[in-house]
C-alpha cells in the first residue's frame, strides 16, 4: 500500500505561484557548494605540486586560482557531461512540433526561456530537466514518454519539469549527475536532496489547465513495463541519475516505498490523487 501523506494545500490556478525566491537562491547556493567542493581536490594537487616546484605562497595562490577555475569551469560543463551520461540527442522543433508548442507555452506561464529540448531513444516513459540554471536549461524526455502520453498528461510533465527550472534545480542535477560517477546513487541523492519531486509535483500541477493531468501521467508510469536489459533505466545504468527523473521508482513500483520518501513515485500519486 502506497503511503499515506497529507494533501497538497496549493489551491489549483493558473500561473506558476508557489516557487518562492528563497528556494531559488537556495538551490543557486547549493550548486555553486557542490561545484566548489568537486574542484576542491584537482586545486590542491595543483596547489601541492606549485607549492613544491616553486615556494609555498605561489602554490597558495595557485591552489585559489585553480579552485575558482575549476569551479567555473565544472559548472559549465557538467550539463554536456549529464546529457552524453543519459544519451540524450536535440530534438528539433520540426522533430516534435506538438513537444514544443506545449513547452513554449508553459514558458510564457512560467516566465521562462526556451529550453534546448532533448530526447533518449528508451522505451521507459519519463523525463528529467538539466542544464546550467534558469536561463540555460535542457528539458530531457524520452521517446517512450512522447509516445504514451496524450496532450493533458504531456502537458502535465513538461509542467513538472519546468517548475524544476524555475526552482533551480536543473544547475543541481547536472553537477549531481557528474559527481555520481564517483560516488554513486547514494551521493546523487544525497546532492539533490529530499522531497524535491513533490515540490515540483505541486508547482507544475498548479500550472496547468487540468491539474490532474500529472497524476494520470504519473500513473502512467508505473504502470509501465520494466526496462528492458539495455534500456538507460535498466540495473547497471540507472543508479548514477535515478534522482533528477520525474520517475526516480523505475524497476521499483512493485514494491513499497520507502517511509517518508516524498521523492517515490508511488507517494506522489497518492498525495496527487488527494488534490
Amino acid at each position: 500500500m502506497p503511503a499515506v501523506v497529507a494533501p497538497v494545500v496549493v489551491e489549483p490556478a493558473f500561473g506558476a505561484g508557489g516557487v518562492l525566491p528563497a528556494e531559488v537562491k537556495a538551490n543557486h547556493r547549493r550548486a555553486l557548494s557542490l561545484a566548489v567542493a568537486a574542484s576542491m581536490v584537482p586545486a590542491l594537487l595543483v596547489g601541492v605540486v606549485v607549492a613544491l616546484v616553486v615556494t609555498p605562497l605561489i602554490g597558495l595562490a595557485a591552489l585559489v586560482v585553480a579552485w575558482f577555475g575549476a569551479g567555473f569551469l565544472f559548472r559549465h560543463r557538467a550539463p554536456q557531461v549529464a546529457l552524453r551520461r543519459i544519451g540524450a540527442v536535440p530534438l528539433d522543433e520540426h522533430d516534435n512540433q506538438r513537444i514544443y508548442n506545449v513547452t513554449e507555452g508553459l514558458c510564457a506561464t512560467f516566465g521562462l526561456r526556451m529550453p534546448s529540448l532533448h530526447v533518449v531513444f528508451d522505451a521507459v516513459p519519463n523525463a528529467c530537466a538539466l542544464g546550467r540554471d534558469p536561463g540555460a536549461a535542457d528539458l530531457v524526455v524520452t521517446s517512450g514518454l512522447l509516445e504514451l502520453m496524450g496532450p493533458i498528461e504531456l502537458e502535465g510533465v513538461l509542467a513538472h519539469e519546468l517548475a524544476h527550472v524555475k526552482r533551480g534545480d536543473n544547475g543541481i542535477s547536472s553537477i549531481a549527475i557528474s559527481l555520481a560517477r564517483f560516488g554513486g546513487g547514494g551521493l546523487l541523492k544525497r546532492c539533490i536532496g529530499e522531497g524535491r519531486e513533490y515540490r515540483a509535483d505541486v508547482v507544475g500541477a498548479a500550472a496547468v489547465r487540468f491539474p490532474r493531468g500529472l497524476l494520470d501521467a504519473l500513473r502512467l508510469m508505473e504502470q509501465a513495463p520494466p526496462p528492458a536489459g539495455n534500456s538507460v533505466f535498466g540495473p547497471a545504468r540507472f543508479g548514477g541519475t535515478r534522482w533528477v527523473w520525474i520517475d526516480p521508482s523505475v524497476g521499483l513500483h512493485a514494491g513499497p516505498a520507502a517511509t517518508g520518501d516524498l521523492n517515490a513515485t508511488s507517494v506522489r500519486i497518492a498525495a496527487l490523487s488527494l488534490w
